[in-house]
């Protein structure tokens, strides 16, 4: 409740990303939420597939992940 993201978005704190604010947050999962139900991750009736170490479920986008950082 004291922060509410990065101030300075230019400054990256974990691995050169950027904290999102709550508002960014909402942004971020309204978007790719939205690619997902309009089926931008299937391509020639596949799901995109990617690279995976075992135990990960292959997903590019899962509605109940929240994003926080970019």
């Amino acid at each position: 409740m004291l922060h509410d993201g990065q101030i300075d978005e230019s400054e990256s704190l974990l691995y050169s990303q950027t904290i999102l604010s709550l508002t960014r947050i909402v942004t971020e999962w309204q978007t790719w939420t939205s690619l997902v139900n309009e089926g931008h991750f299937i391509f020639d009736g596949q799901s995109v597939k990617s690279d995976l170490d075992p135990g990960v479920k292959n997903d590019w986008w899962n509605p109940k992940w929240i994003p926080t950082h970019c």
